[in-house]
């Protein structure tokens, strides 16, 4: 093993639960002479890799780990990422996927990806609809502090085409279930029969917060298929998470039985017919 792997494995070995560590601690963890762990955590510490507490002798990840970090999310742009993370999920599952943002309480499409399956509503970037009746605009909305959000919405909120409405404190008890489990899903909001999961990233450089969905006919996947959307959506937020350094997803969110129960839940229920008016597509989006 080579000085710069040894280096490397030192650096892994450090965790939020274990952020100093003692030679014989480093040596133990990795196998290795404790002299060949104490030269080169002596050599790391030279270089600003590692540093050494006086009073303790035990190493902490030293300045310039941080310093690079800065340097790599700086240029990281948390669009681009979630972009490119739908596109490939679009081309694992099949399912449309989309990217957008808030504009005050609406949510807008920024990037559309089609996915292979047969039966699609295609919203364009730009589509805009309000926030609350959308799991992208729930996930992106559950970003902010209740305290914002009161500021932020009515005390009744409408989407006119569907005449589905939603009073601001139940809205309220919707997103502090969607900031407890990490992401959202809504079935048959906007437009019969369609479930979309979703999660929203920010970064550590104030980046505007983006979200990610998944869109698809709810009896196109069965429960365990739906489980699987979530958890591949929740995957692709933390691993963005991960390198935009976002201060609300600092731990990965992990996908728990509670998905499969709410899985199940849109499969048994079915479909029931909508008004005339809410079957109707917006002029920018379109069944294919």
């Amino acid at each position: 093993m080579s000085t710069l792997e040894t280096a490397l494995d030192i650096l892994d070995c450090f965790h939020p639960d274990s952020p100093e560590l003692a030679v014989t601690e480093v040596a133990r963890r990795l196998g290795i002479p404790k002299s060949t762990a104490s030269r080169v955590l002596k050599t790391m510490a030279h270089r600003g890799l590692t540093e050494q507490c006086q009073d303790s002798k035990r190493y902490s990840v030293g300045p310039l780990p941080l310093r690079l970090g800065q340097l790599y999310r700086a240029r990281t742009k948390t669009l681009d990422l979630v972009a490119a993370a739908v596109e490939r999920l679009a081309a694992e599952t099949g399912f449309t996927g989309y990217v957008g943002a808030l504009d005050g309480t609406d949510l807008v499409i920024l990037r559309m990806t089609q996915g292979r399956y047969p039966v699609q509503i295609v919203l364009e970037p730009g589509y805009r609809v309000p926030a609350f009746a959308t799991a992208m605009g729930l996930a992106l909305l559950a970003r902010e502090t209740d305290a914002m959000l009161r500021t932020m919405l009515p005390s009744v909120m409408v989407h006119a085409p569907t005449g589905l409405r939603k009073s601001r404190a139940a809205l309220l008890g919707d997103l502090a279930a969607v900031r407890r489990q990490g992401w959202a899903d809504v079935s048959e909001a906007t437009f019969p029969g369609i479930r979309a999961v979703a999660a929203a990233v920010g970064g550590a450089q104030d980046q505007h917060p983006v979200g990610l969905a998944l869109s698809f006919p709810a009896g196109a996947a069965d429960a365990a298929e739906q489980v699987r959307i979530v958890a591949q959506v929740v995957a692709a937020a933390n691993r963005i998470a991960a390198q935009t350094g976002d201060p609300l997803r600092k731990r990965p969110v992990t996908v728990t039985e509670g998905a499969g129960a709410v899985a199940r839940q849109h499969v048994a229920r079915s479909i029931v017919p909508r008004r005339a008016a809410q079957s109707k597509q917006s002029a920018t989006g379109k069944s294919r």
